[in-house]
């Protein structure tokens, strides 16, 4: 398996970075896909992160996030909500970072 040096290349330096927040959606176990529009990159040369951490306290409450590049200028995040009542989830917080 190549090592981060070896896909993006050793001393790569980054080229771009973008950061947003996306609301997600309230409901009992919703599962939802949301697709952002991000300004074009080259998908060989970027990362996905996810910076979300949430926690409600409320027992058996529970959300899964992903995230993908769907194409050079849409980022897909894919949740899974799984809750016992209506409760709000947590904004999704994300960044893109391209490299040179």
């Amino acid at each position: 398996m190549p090592n981060f040096s070896q896909l993006f290349g050793g001393g790569s330096v980054v080229k771009g970075v973008q950061r947003g927040v996306t609301e997600s959606q309230s409901g009992a176990y919703a599962n939802y896909t949301i697709k952002v529009p991000i300004s074009a990159v080259n998908p060989e040369k970027t990362l996905v992160n996810i910076l979300t951490q949430y926690s409600s306290g409320a027992e058996g409450w529970e959300t899964t996030i992903s995230a993908r590049l769907l194409n050079a200028t849409t980022l897909e995040i894919y949740a899974i909500r799984s809750s016992p009542g209506g409760m709000f989830g947590p904004a999704i917080s994300w960044e893109v970072i391209e490299f040179g």
